[in-house]
């Protein structure tokens, strides 16, 4: 799938889970502080589809990180 081609309906809540928890698995705490940088990053960019992708990590990190 090209980048061109993908779209946030390729992105669901169960791979933004699985991402969180990688991150928090390397992370800890921390993965808020990355996956904070990597959404202010793809603002920087215009990066519409990476920002609401790394929304959506983000609040999976944090549901994750409460527990």
């Amino acid at each position: 799938m090209s980048a061109a081609a993908f779209a946030m309906s390729d992105f669901d809540d169960r791979e933004a889970r699985r991402i969180a928890e990688d991150l928090t698995g390397k992370y800890g705490g921390d993965a808020i502080d990355y996956v904070l940088a990597r959404a202010e990053r793809a603002v920087e960019i215009g990066d519409e589809i990476a920002h609401a992708i790394w929304r959506k990590v983000l609040a999976a990190t944090a549901e994750l990180l409460r527990r």
